[in-house]
């Protein structure tokens, strides 16, 4: 059973989130901000992280490049979720560059848009969770 790591400061969309993932079987731990999600993958290990972009204090982009310099996110596969606007900023690697500008933090590699499509969203975590571990190449999904 893979373990999945919901990081949204909207409580509504993890309680949803929570409530797909874990009737197709998926063990889950859902936090509402980037510090909570750092300590949690401290403290142990997830599978896969669906991140949402936009967060107050610190955004999804700052989680997303921490946990690539960290040795417990460096290689867990990450979906994001956000609003069009969001998911627009990512559609190629120049956009992503603007903000990320460490060339050693690849791009995510699913982002899907608010509101998600739940089969999109199931069928990339498959897809992630069951693929050899690839960080990088972005997939972005209305």
């Amino acid at each position: 059973m893979s373990r999945i790591l919901v990081v949204d400061d909207e409580e509504a969309i993890r309680f949803y989130l929570t409530l797909l993932l874990e009737d197709r079987g998926y063990s889950i731990k859902a936090v509402a901000d980037a510090d909570e999600a750092l300590r949690a993958m401290d403290d142990e290990p997830f599978d896969l992280v669906c991140l949402d972009i936009m967060m107050p204090r610190r955004s999804g982009i700052w989680l997303y490049s921490a946990m690539r310099t960290r040795p417990s996110g460096r290689h867990v596969p990450v979906v994001f979720i956000s609003g069009f606007s969001q998911v627009n900023d990512l559609r190629d690697e120049r956009a992503f560059r603007r903000t990320v500008r460490d060339e050693s933090i690849p791009m995510p590699e699913v982002c899907l848009e608010k509101p998600v499509d739940p089969a999109k969203l199931l069928g990339a975590i498959e897809r992630l969770t069951s693929a050899p571990q690839q960080t990088g190449g972005l997939d972005v999904q209305r």
